[in-house]
């Protein structure tokens, strides 16, 4: 870390215990909110209905009044905000109560006390509590709706919900005081949603709290440039893009304010630096996540359109990584329109304007097949000649809030085309895609060949244990998944099995993972190095095998080899894993999807297992007879899918067990109809004599 960095932390420190010292002492922050005039606060309004909505906002509004349903979507939202229900992080229209005490989580009931940030204890590990509810709530994501169906309806009992909870915020949690104000990312990402609120109630807030809340943008964008959240390790991650992403929006759009300079030149100034540290240079975050990959897209394409629209163009290095990001997302969108839980997930949005799950990548496909004229990406986010055509309308809703009436026109006017290449390889992010065509009812294979996170000496962040885990789709239908994220600090047992070695469909040893767990909820105590030996396409088959040695931790020499074959014509991944190193107990594990029960059944060379109503399952030939299945086992924590933070349902986990001098495992990945015999002469067929001999020795 530079020094003038290191001085910069120093003194942020210094001040923050003597701050805390005055409120402990005499009760009053030495922090102020910021003062603006009534007439740079109605300016500040103007000028984000301008950069967010566009020049053509009432044809906008009329537009989506001709859309009931677009419309419904977005009343059903606002009208739960009005009745303090949420859906956040898991949550089931969880109630909020009359008055929302915006330092509580609402689950546990554990509220923060109201101290100055730097002494609270944010993780409460005893407590089983999670601060993430009350980040979350106060990110604001619900103002927003409140404030889109306000602009839709002009109904004006959702403005004054808006002003009374605004209003309320306010008061509850003054400059640096209490668990909301514990870090600039949440400062940031808060501010978007505010500048958003602005925009589409500019002219009919009320004066005072318009002029109170713009203070307090000034006090939240102070906040953040004194608090960077810098990695010690230079090691950044999407803390400290969001830091910038909050700085940019505040100066580009508080444009009228002395600081505007300051706050957008540090904005963009970071986060075009930080762009291709934490972007490979194939697209992929290197933090190893699917969902903060597509959270950090956000980040920097939208962060781009409006440094666009108020005359700070982006030089095209930044297009162009961004571009390579979106292509990223086109290749891991399944054929049932949604990516595989890769890595953390925290259901985390930039900006939330339409209700999309956090791994359905489509709207943001739409808006980037506006910007870059790309016809593949509108495409894989629905169009009337495309697979995905019943997704089509909820990407125009994406495309119509964030680029307006002109990104409508263009979107319609782009022809759809299908993508040209069935096989994508991101290398230095470690993703390696196959799939049989581009239809709904595609078979589609996800290769985790990546590190740990944050680069190849990284120790992780928000990477999993996942090393040569697969996730594949049979005929569109999702077979084997990865069980996605569960919970970060509301409790360690269940966050250490989401992200272990079990818990995804790759191997462990002797009960081992790749790597080992560190004292933390987000690191890992040892390296895991993947190595790439293999991939090659032919008219029939893909085939990739790599190794890695994640397993030296263990003894040294111990090192997992997995090759992974698809046949094109059958449907269907052959999957090879061999341990070298000594006689060790291998087990191979695999992770079905949530609901229907797992049934074993004996087949043609081996035994199936999979969901009742499943189009294919795993086969396990029959001299691998030490298996089991888990669902739902509370004891093992194997057996569940969380499809969203903060909550996990009923699952099937299948262990594979072998133990010889040299443990190895074969496994089939395939339709019900499909026989081993078929493959077999496909991969003969195919001149594939290794694949040939495997099968032909195994089944």
């Amino acid at each position: 870390m530079p020094p003038g960095q290191l001085a910069g932390i120093a003194r942020t420190r210094l001040n923050n215990r003597m701050r805390a010292l005055v409120w402990k002492r005499l009760g009053w922050t030495p922090v102020r909110e910021g003062s603006v005039s009534p007439a740079v606060a109605g300016q500040a309004a103007d000028s984000a209905a301008r950069l967010l909505l566009g020049d053509r906002a009432s044809e906008l509004r009329a537009w989506f009044l001709r859309r009931p349903e677009s419309v419904a979507r977005v009343l059903a939202r606002a009208e739960d905000a009005m009745a303090h229900r949420t859906s956040l992080l898991g949550s089931d229209r969880a109630p909020l109560g009359d008055r929302i005490d915006w330092h509580r989580d609402w689950v546990t009931g554990t509220a923060w006390p109201r101290e100055h940030f730097s002494e609270l204890d944010l993780l409460k590990l005893d407590e089983r509590c999670d601060v993430k509810r009350c980040w979350d709530l106060s990110r604001a994501y619900h103002w927003v709706w409140l404030a889109q169906a306000f602009w839709l309806t002009d109904d004006r009992r959702f403005l004054d919900e808006i002003e009374r909870q605004w209003t309320d915020w306010l008061e509850q949690n003054p400059p640096e005081i209490g668990v909301n104000w514990a870090n600039a990312m949440e400062a940031a990402i808060r501010t978007v949603s505010w500048w958003w609120v602005l925009a589409l109630t500019a002219g009919r807030l009320d004066t005072g709290l318009l002029t109170r809340a713009c203070g307090s943008l000034q006090t939240h964008l102070d906040y953040i440039l004194t608090h960077l959240e810098f990695a010690g390790d230079n090691r950044n991650s999407n803390h400290l893009l969001a830091d910038y992403v909050g700085l940019s929006f505040g100066g580009l759009l508080f444009a009228n304010h002395p600081s505007s300079a300051a706050w957008r030149e540090t904005g963009l100034r970071g986060l075009w630096r930080e762009l291709p540290l934490q972007v490979y240079a194939d697209g992929v975050n290197y933090e190893q996540s699917s969902e903060y990959h597509r959270f950090i897209a956000e980040f920097f394409l939208y962060t781009a359109l409006v440094a666009r629209r108020a005359g700070h163009e982006p030089g095209p290095e930044v297009w162009e990584r961004i571009e390579r990001m979106l292509d990223v997302c086109m290749q891991v969108t399944r054929p049932d329109g949604l990516a595989n839980a890769i890595g953390d997930g925290d259901d985390g949005r930039l900006f939330w304007l339409t209700e999309r799950a956090a791994l359905d990548f489509r709207g943001l496909l739409g808006v980037g097949a506006v910007v870059f004229g790309r016809g593949d990406f509108r495409f894989v986010a629905g169009s009337p000649e495309s697979a995905y055509s019943a997704y089509s309308a909820a990407a125009l809703d994406d495309v119509a809030w964030t680029l307006g009436l002109p990104g409508v026109e263009a979107f319609e006017r782009l022809p759809a085309q299908v993508p040209e290449a069935t096989t994508a390889v991101f290398p230095h992010g470690g993703v390696w895609v196959a799939r049989t065509d581009w239809s709904a009812t595609a078979t589609h294979v996800v290769i985790d060949a990546g590190h740990l996170g944050m680069g190849p000496a990284g120790k992780g962040s928000h990477g999993h244990a996942d090393t040569l885990s697969v996730c594949v789709s049979l005929r569109g239908q999702p077979v084997l998944i990865d069980p996605g994220t569960g919970i970060y600090t509301g409790d360690a047992e269940w966050r250490e099995a989401f992200r272990g070695g079990r818990m995804h469909n790759g191997v462990t040893v002797d009960g081992l993972g790749v790597c080992a767990f560190d004292d933390g909820l987000f690191r890992w105590s040892t390296l895991c190095t993947p190595r790439i030996e293999r991939w090659e396409e032919s008219a029939g088959w893909v085939h990739f095998s790599g190794s890695h040695d994640g397993f030296e931790r263990i003894a040294r020499g111990l090192r997992h080899h997995r090759s992974v074959w698809m046949c094109k014509t059958r449907d269907a991944v052959v999957l090879h894993d061999r341990l070298d190193g000594g006689p060790r107990r291998l087990d191979a594990w695999f992770q079905f999807p949530a609901g229907g029960g797992v049934q074993r059944m004996n087949a043609s060379g081996g035994v199936w297992f999979a969901r009742e109503g499943d189009v294919g399952g795993v086969l396990i030939p029959r001299r691998l007879m030490d298996t089991r299945l888990y669902a739902a086992d509370e004891q093992e924590r194997l057996g569940w899918v969380s499809p969203s933070y903060g909550r996990w349902q009923a699952g099937t986990t299948l262990r594979v067990s072998a133990t010889q001098p040299q443990a190895e495992i074969v496994t089939i990945v395939t339709p019900l109809s499909i026989a081993p015999g078929e493959l077999l002469s496909a991969a003969r067929g195919g001149a594939d004599s290794e694949l040939a001999a495997l099968l032909e020795a195994w089944f």
